[in-house]
Order: structure tokens, then C-alpha cells, then sequence
């Protein structure tokens, strides 16, 4: 019976006696059709001479005879991006993780990392050899998670860090727009009497009437609690009057609780803070004058 050592030994002369190296061009083909990332081979002018499998499936081509019939420029819609990252590969030589989108041969635009060398002859660049990342999945998931980082989870409605994100939007010279800030009347009171349950659930059936009666572009955000805030993209602070009016009017069949609000219309250079600070003081000035909903049992259609 052989030892480990006896084993080990024959194994490695096996290996010895198997002719692979990276320079055998059968070898090198072989490694290459086998990668999960796309490669390529074109000309400097955008004509596709060769690529293996992954390539093949990334651009939603079948054979290499369907992709000859289309150059990158087919394939690149960034034109211009596209264009200057063949000049970079050209004057530098190579270029590393260059992030572009690419048209499939269905439509479809994936997006992509493109690694890319120069291949020279006598000085001039005869072809260039890409490797392809596609990173589609990768920017969707970070997209979805950026979209949860400013979303509040219980009622879809923007959060403060989305508000202060778009602080600088808001305060810039000559953007016109209104505040309008909600609070629910008595909301500990259903927190207290039905549960948090159906805190929650009222919390949500609110936003949804707002949403039901804003326009589209108008922005809603939870401030936190029960305290919801509405920016509104308007020219005059009649025009936020009349959105408010539309809210009140429909709050006694839409609404599931009663709520007050008050508004503040942007003055010329005014900051986010001091019109956030107009509107609350508006919307406490209101309470006394809460929009009533019909006696009901909160969130109940």
C-alpha cells in the first residue's frame, strides 16, 4: 500500500509531465471561454474581431457571426463616454474598471466595468483587447438600498435624511416652493386606546391620503411621530393655497383621523430651517381649528 508521501510524489510527476502553460495558445483560448466576465478583441475604430462566451451573452448575441454584424459604437449608446475611454486606453495604454452602459442587440442596457488594453505594433494601436464586469445587479441593489436609506419604512413617505439631502436643492436662490406640515390630532390617544398596530396603520392610511391628493412631483416626508411635512414646487403662494384647500376639502371622506396644518410659502434666500420653523408655527397656530374627519373609529373606510 503506497504512503501519503508515496502519493504525493507521484501526483507532483504527473503534473510535470502535463505540457500547460499560459503561452500555449489552446490553453490560453481554453481559460479565456471559460471566464464569467466578458472579453474582447476590436479595433481601435469599434470593429469586433473576436470574444469569448461570456461577452457573447452580455450583448445577447448567439454566434460570433451575429456580433460581427455590429461594432461597439451598436453597443456603447454613451457615445461620447465611449469616446473618451478609447482615447484614454489609446494615450495611456490601458485603462482599469472604466464604468460604461452597454445596449444588448434586444435593447436592453446593461451596465458594466471595462478593462482595457492597447495592443501596439511599430507605435500605432492595431487592437483592443477588454475585459467586461457587468455590474447591472450590483447598481440596481445599491439603488434599492440608497432608496430605503431616505425612505420611512412604515409609510413609504420621504425621511429627514432624504430632506437633508435635498437641502441644498431647497435652498437655492431662485427655487419657489411652499411647506405644508401636518400633525394628527390626538394620535397618542389611538396608540393608547387601540394599540400601536393601529397607530401604524393610521400613520400609513394618511400618508396615503396626502399622496392621493398632491401632485405628483410634490414631496411628502415623515418628520417623525405623527408629524408629516409637504413640499410643494409653486410660483405664487396662492397656487399653495389652493393644493391646501383640496386637502381639506377631501379630508372628511378620505382622511383616517383628524389632523391640523398649517403653510409657508419660501421667501426670496429664506433657508430650510426658517421656512420648516414658518410652517410648524402655522400648523400650531391651527390646532385649535383641527380638520375634522367624520366620527369614526380610526383607519375604519
Amino acid at each position: 500500500m503506497p504512503t501519503n508521501e508515496a502519493t504525493a510524489r507521484a501526483r507532483a510527476d504527473r503534473r510535470r509531465r502535463i505540457p500547460v502553460s499560459l503561452k500555449d495558445p489552446a490553453t490560453l483560448r481554453a481559460l479565456i471561454d471559460t471566464l464569467a466576465e466578458g472579453t474582447y478583441v476590436a479595433t481601435p475604430e469599434g470593429r469586433i474581431l473576436d470574444a469569448n462566451p461570456a461577452f457573447l451573452d452580455m450583448v445577447g448575441a448567439k454566434t460570433m457571426a451575429e456580433l460581427e454584424a455590429h461594432s461597439l459604437a451598436d453597443l456603447w449608446p454613451e457615445t461620447e463616454r465611449r469616446r473618451d475611454f478609447v482615447e484614454q486606453v489609446i494615450e495611456r495604454g490601458a485603462v482599469t474598471e472604466f464604468e460604461l452602459d452597454v445596449k444588448r442587440l434586444d435593447g436592453e442596457v446593461v451596465s458594466v466595468l471595462d478593462t482595457c488594453h492597447a495592443q501596439r505594433e511599430d507605435g500605432e494601436v492595431v487592437a483592443l483587447y477588454g475585459v467586461l464586469l457587468d455590474i447591472t445587479k450590483r447598481k440596481t441593489l445599491e439603488a434599492q438600498l440608497a432608496q430605503l436609506s431616505v425612505r420611512d419604512p412604515l409609510t413609504g413617505c420621504y425621511n429627514r435624511r432624504y430632506l437633508q439631502a435635498q437641502q441644498p436643492v431647497l435652498e437655492r436662490p431662485s427655487y419657489f416652493y411652499g411647506c405644508m406640515m401636518f400633525d394628527l390630532d390626538d394620535f397618542k390617544a389611538v396608540n393608547d386606546t387601540y394599540g400601536h398596530e393601529e397607530g401604524d396603520r393610521v400613520l400609513q392610511r394618511f400618508a396615503h391620503f396626502v399622496i392621493r391628493n398632491k401632485r405628483a412631483d410634490d414631496q411628502l416626508v415623515r418628520l417623525g411621530g405623527d408629524e408629516f411635512a409637504l413640499f410643494v414646487e409653486v410660483v405664487a403662494p396662492e397656487n399653495l393655497q389652493i393644493i391646501a384647500q383640496r386637502l381639506i376639502d377631501n379630508a372628511s371622506s378620505q382622511a383616517p383621523i383628524a389632523f391640523s396644518i398649517g403653510h409657508a410659502y419660501r421667501r426670496p434666500g429664506e433657508t430650510l430651517e426658517n421656512v420648516l420653523a414658518r410652517a410648524d408655527a402655522a400648523m400650531y397656530e391651527a390646532k385649535g381649528r383641527a380638520i375634522l374627519i367624520d366620527k369614526r373609529r380610526p383607519g375604519e373606510d
